[in-house]
Parts: C-alpha cells; sequence; structure tokens
C-alpha cells in the first residue's frame, strides 16, 4: 500500500490492519496500534483469515482499501511472449483479489450500518499503454468491477471517481509520466523492434484533454 494512504487514514484517527506477504508486522508498527497480518490476498482461505482475525482485533471494518498488485516485477513484453502462468497471477492479485476481499467485507459493512471501499486502478487502460497488456487488462477491469458493484449495491452505494476530476492531480500525473518515458526511452524503442509487425500503430476512440498523454507515448514509441 502506498504509505500516504495509511498515513492518511491513521491522523484522522483509523486504526491501520496491514495485509500483505511479507513485512506486514514491520509496515504496521508506523501507525498507532497498528496490526500487521501476512497474507496471499489472492488466496479465498487467506483472506477469510484476514477479515476475521481484523474483525476479532479491531471490532469491523469501516474502510477497505484494495492496493494489492503486482507491477515492479513485471517485465515489458510483447503480449505473444507473456507466459500464462503469469497472466493467470497477475489477475489473482491485481483483481481477483478485490473480488475476495469485498465478497468477505461488505456483509460486514451492511451489517455495521455502512463503511467505505476504495479499489485503487490506474491510468494505463484509458492510454492503451502496451508490452504490460496483464497489468493494463486487470486496471481496466477494477474499474468494470467497481462500477458494476456500485449498481449492484445501489442505491446503498454511491460511486465516487477522484482521479479525471481533479485537474491538477491529472496534471502532476502526466508530468511524471512524460519523465518516465523519456527515461525508458530506449526500452521502449527496442521493445517496438521486437514486435512482430515492425511497427506500432495505436487507435483511440477519443483524445479528449483528459488523455493526451496517450497521444505522447504513441509518438515516443514510433520514434517521434
Amino acid at each position: 500500500m502506498a504509505d500516504n494512504h495509511p498515513a492518511g487514514l491513521a491522523a484522522e484517527g483509523a486504526r491501520i490492519v496491514v495485509a500483505d506477504l511479507a513485512r506486514a508486522e514491520e509496515a504496521a508498527a508506523a501507525y498507532p496500534d497498528g496490526v500487521g497480518l501476512t497474507v496471499d490476498v489472492s488466496r479465498e482461505d487467506e483472506v477469510a483469515r484476514m477479515v476475521e482475525e481484523t474483525v476479532g482485533r479491531c471490532g469491523g471494518v469501516d474502510i477497505l482499501v484494495n492496493n494489492a498488485g503486482l507491477y515492479a516485477s513485471l517485465a515489458m513484453r510483447p503480449f505473444t511472449e507473456i507466459p500464462l502462468e503469469e497472466w493467470n497471477r497477475v489477475m489473482e492479485v491485481n483483481l481477483a483479489s478485490m473480488f475476495l476481499a469485498c465478497r468477505a467485507i461488505v456483509p460486514i459493512m451492511r451489517g455495521q450500518g455502512g463503511g467505505k471501499i476504495v479499489n485503487i486502478s490506474s491510468g494505463t487502460p484509458f492510454r492503451g499503454v502496451p508490452f504490460l497488456l496483464h497489468y493494463v487488462t486487470s486496471k481496466g477491469a477494477i474499474v468494470a468491477l467497481t462500477r458494476s458493484w456500485a449498481r449492484e449495491l445501489a442505491p446503498s452505494t454511491e460511486l465516487r471517481r477522484w482521479f479525471g476530476h481533479d485537474p491538477e492531480r491529472f496534471e502532476e500525473f502526466q508530468r511524471r509520466y512524460r519523465e518516465e518515458l523519456a527515461e525508458h526511452r530506449d526500452e521502449l524503442e527496442e521493445l517496438r523492434a521486437r514486435a512482430k509487425s515492425g511497427r506500432l500503430t495505436l487507435v483511440f476512440g477519443a483524445r479528449d484533454t483528459e488523455h493526451n498523454d496517450a497521444v505522447v507515448l504513441a509518438e515516443i514509441l514510433r520514434g517521434g
């Protein structure tokens, strides 16, 4: 979980429970009365244990932040070279974990009169970022998952999207994204050369100001 998420919640008086594969207790120790649980959130039995221990130690669940994800360890490569095992693991961690956590926690929130769920996605599906197809697909699915949940749980649920409606935050994201593209330009050019067709063409259904950085990506990959 990004450091600013639990820090902000703790500052508002929340008791933080960190669930991770490694160093969960160490991370939780940074927050007052924090709880660290070693959990593989892609496994149904471990998610059930996580929820049971959390309720037992904290009395309930008021806020769930779904932020588990595989990204940094993934190699950028053409989709034809992604092993099925790696594809499935990305879907398990990035997507199935959200399904499992929400399925287990929503009944608890209903029973206690309410709660908040935050699902962390990415801007990559809107830009059509290449060479990380499993990651981008999983993040796009999170958007669909969240929208469907909001309808299924209505009228008791309100869906809020902050990313596209925060111009300052999006501008900062665009700046950092362009810096990353410049930093990895040689690597992206190498990947483009490895593509079977030898040429990359990106087609966008809409090019509004919100997603202009997608055009920047296309220009860089084409050598512009």
